[in-house]
């Protein structure tokens, strides 16, 4: 880790390949468990582009953006959401907003 005086920003060594776009996303709640929990800091890439069971943080229809996951059936793509609820959601390019793919996830223990 080291710290940069002039612009006070924190960097960490990733051993995954992240865009200078990529940011760190705190989950808050529990809607996501058991796969993410209220604490674990998401490592989110805005340039990747989404494969089958990533998981990404979308918008669908202007509301506040979640956590899905992305995944394929047939030859479509839709959104699951993992809150325990199982429907699939389609991928419309004109009422969807991916922000980013989840690459990986930093769990504290304290």
């Amino acid at each position: 880790m080291k710290k940069n005086a002039a612009n006070g920003q924190l960097s960490i060594f990733w051993p995954t390949q992240v865009s200078e776009e990529s940011f760190v996303l705190p989950v808050t709640g529990d809607d996501y468990k058991p796969e993410f929990k209220s604490g674990d800091m998401l490592i989110v890439d805005p340039r990747a582009q989404p494969r089958h069971n990533d998981f990404v943080i979308v918008s669908i229809n202007n509301e506040k953006p979640a956590l899905y996951k992305y995944t394929k059936q047939k030859d479509s793509f839709y959104f699951c959401r993992l809150d325990g609820v199982s429907y699939l959601i389609p991928q419309v390019k004109k009422t969807t907003r991916i922000f980013g793919v989840v690459l990986s996830k930093i769990v504290s223990y304290r």
